[in-house]
């Protein structure tokens, strides 16, 4: 099933691939207006980005075109989009400075190891919020009411380092006195929060943890998903996933990208892409946003 989500964050996230890494796409614009005509974008320093799988990595590539093409535009570089299965292998990029610009979630900045190898130069603003909530949701036809109505059943995460779909969820269990390994019938990771809420509305799991703006979206734009799912709980709310870049960065590279990031919605073509990737605005992470995520801990 192909569904069409938009968020930064969700996040996320194709084309051929290059020889030396099957997991990097380089976007192909040829076919389209050219940044600049004097500029040959093949002798030039490649800008890469990376966008953790919220989402289906073609689905990822699809709803961030758009925004990549305006990046490439405005810092005059060839970009490559770079993906990966886990977070935690975008996180190792990050690390490794093999990419210049990242969508991560939020629980993979707070407790991938990213705070001290990371600077978050900017987070979204989604539907003039710059919090978000996590999901439990079921299947709308089973007769699963409470969270003890989930023993015995299937459940779904989705990445070790997800916010919402691994944290919040292992929290509230813990609150509850449950125990996944014993009070579950199966657990599974899928990686994405699209195949976490499409295989809950097709009843391949009995329930999943998924990030709320995904959901919304999801459940907007699919007839299938609106009348197949609903949340069984709602998390309290969290702080924004970050968009982050090495803190090797070069600072006039770093304020060069984040003064791209925080003027896209003072112009028409960039406030058109924000609106496609569903973002209302970009600005700077409040001081110690990150903080409070840490009672997980």
């Amino acid at each position: 099933m192909k569904l069409f989500y938009v968020v930064l964050l969700c996040a996320f996230f194709l084309l051929s691939c290059t020889k030396s890494n099957k997991n990097e796409k380089i976007i192909n614009l040829s076919n389209t207006t050219i940044l600049n005509e004097q500029v040959d974008l093949h002798h030039v320093k490649t800008f890469k980005v990376a966008i953790s799988a919220m989402m289906s990595p073609v689905q990822n590539y699809d709803v961030y075109k758009p925004f990549l093409k305006y990046l490439q535009d405005a810092l005059s570089m060839q970009v490559k989009l770079t993906q990966r299965k886990t977070y935690l292998e975008v996180n190792d990029l990050i690390k490794d400075n093999k990419v210049d610009l990242a969508f991560i979630c939020t629980g993979a900045y707070v407790y991938g190891d990213l705070k001290n190898k990371a600077n978050a130069i900017a987070i979204p603003v989604v539907n003039n919020k710059i919090t978000y909530k996590a999901y439990i949701i079921v299947n709308k036809q089973s007769n699963i009411n409470s969270i003890w109505d989930l023993k015995g059943k299937s459940f779904a995460f989705m990445d070790p380092l997800s916010n919402t779909g691994y944290f919040f969820p292992m929290d509230l269990f813990k609150q509850y006195g449950i125990n996944p390994k014993t009070f579950f019938k199966s657990t599974s990771f899928t990686y994405s929060h699209t195949f976490s809420i499409e295989a809950v509305a097709n009843n391949i799991v009995s329930a999943a943890s998924v990030d709320g703006i995904v959901y919304n979206y999801a459940i907007k734009h699919s007839s299938k998903l609106r009348k197949n799912t609903k949340i069984l709980i709602e998390s309290p709310t969290f702080a924004m996933p970050p968009v982050v870049v090495p803190k090797q960065m070069d600072e006039k590279m770093q304020k060069k990208i984040q003064d791209i990031l925080l003027s896209m919605d003072k112009n028409s073509k960039g406030r058109k892409i924000l609106k496609e990737i569903g973002v209302d605005k970009f600005i700077l992470p409040p001081k110690n946003f990150y903080d409070s995520i840490y009672y997980f801990q």
